[in-house]
């Protein structure tokens, strides 16, 4: 698993994350 591969995911899931939160907030 690659350095940017990790990042990516780590993105994906973040935003993933905060756009649920976002989603029960309203």
């Amino acid at each position: 698993m690659s350095k940017s591969h990790i990042t990516l995911f780590i993105l994906s899931s973040k935003t993933y994350v905060e756009s649920h939160l976002m989603f029960h907030q309203k």
